[in-house]
């Protein structure tokens, strides 16, 4: 009985832990414009929800391009708000080409850069281009095991998984 409740716990656990949080790390400590809140918001609606309606997906892409920042954390969270789009439309190449750019507004080691390395290898999965979706997802784990995220950790973990399980390699 106790082990059902445990195994229960952790799968709930498990469960939460596939929303991703970011953290702005320094950029929190100052006000955020309505810019950055509203492209904060388009982040929660486009990334986190998983179960987002379509018309309201475009509604929030549409917007993305009029609201406008000068923090690197927020032009990245922009970049991939829109490659989580194009994932959904099954535009491979312009998510890739946003999760990309998104990376090149960072530093190696931001949470940021961790989800865009994990959504470049979700895509690459997706097109079995397994070698390409380890390398991503491996960097991401680095960041995360970094950072002492470990409900990250532990899910990204559970993408490789999947990878090996999607290339045969087991």
């Amino acid at each position: 009985m106790a082990r059902k409740i445990l195994f229960l716990l952790l799968c709930a656990l498990l469960s939460f832990s596939c929303r991703e949080q970011v953290n702005f790390s320094s950029e929190q400590d100052t006000k955020l414009t309505a810019d950055e809140a509203a492209i904060q918001d388009a982040f929660g609606q486009m990334v986190a929800r998983d179960n987002l309606p379509m018309d309201s997906l475009t509604g929030y892409f549409q917007r993305l391009d009029s609201l406008d920042t000068a923090k690197p954390a927020f032009l990245a969270l922009k970049e991939v708000c829109k490659a989580s789009y194009y994932k959904r439309k099954a535009s491979n190449s312009l998510a890739i080409s946003h999760f990309n750019h998104a990376l090149q507004t960072l530093a190696d080691n931001d949470t940021i850069a961790a989800l865009s390395y994990a959504g470049l290898g979700n895509i690459y999965k997706d097109m079995g281009d397994y070698t390409e979706a380890l390398k991503n997802c491996q960097s991401a784990l680095t960041i995360y095991e970094e950072q002492d995220r470990r409900i990250e950790v532990a899910h990204m973990y559970k993408h490789i998984g999947a990878l090996y399980m999607s290339w045969q390699r087991f």
